[in-house]
């Protein structure tokens, strides 16, 4: 199934053509290598980044050479509600970062929803953005036998992103304690409310 022949029930085309979309765009839009769409695609306003896919393959490059943390990302499609050109997808989604502390291995998992926006041009789906809302996070020892001592996250930090938060501070950046998170039901409800608005507004 191609994002140009979807099949819609009510208005919304099912995952698959979601996932071709992304990968569309990857390979051709954006000329990089599909395998690292997760890294790349549209996070305007990210845990670390706001800004365009260039500057945030480039940041990307740089904390990997860090070699201090890697990370990767399932999304996984749930509905895609489609308004003529444009569409908005929901998305539940993990961040997965396996890193180093202290002479011990973690990993640190982090919980959200991924609203994406994107439009069609020239029988052409682009993604546009992709906001998070963060649910949950935690850090856990890579083995069973070790423990989180010499772990102290910030207890003041946002209980949704709190983990991810500490993490992505270690390696030197400074996380928003403004995105939207399940902590804080208004900021979610904005992020859907801006969403939906932008997807009827043509």
């Amino acid at each position: 199934m191609s994002a140009t022949t979807e099949t819609r029930t009510n208005g919304r085309i099912c995952a698959n053509a979601t996932t071709q979309m992304l990968q569309r765009q990857a390979s051709t839009s954006l000329g990089r290598n599909p395998r690292i769409l997760s890294d790349v695609a549209c996070f305007t306003d990210f845990r670390r980044y706001n800004g365009d896919v260039d500057g945030f393959v480039t940041g990307s490059e740089q904390m990997a050479a860090r070699k201090s943390a890697s990370s990767s990302h399932t999304v996984c499609p749930v509905v895609v509600t489609v308004n003529g050109n444009r569409a908005v997808s929901e998305s539940i989604g993990t961040i997965l970062v396996r890193f180093t502390y202290d002479g011990g291995s973690y990993d640190c998992c982090s919980h959200g929803l991924f609203v994406s926006r994107l439009e069609r041009s020239d029988d052409e789906w682009k993604m546009l953005s992709l906001e998070v809302i963060y649910d949950r996070d935690s850090i856990q020892s890579v083995t069973p036998s070790s423990n989180n001592i010499g772990i102290e996250v910030d207890p003041k930090a946002r209980e949704s992103y709190r983990c991810l938060a500490w993490v992505l501070a270690q390696n030197g950046f400074s996380v928003d304690q403004t995105l939207p998170g399940t902590d804080d039901p208004g900021s979610a409800e904005d992020l859907m409310s801006r969403s939906f608005k932008w997807l009827k507004a043509q």
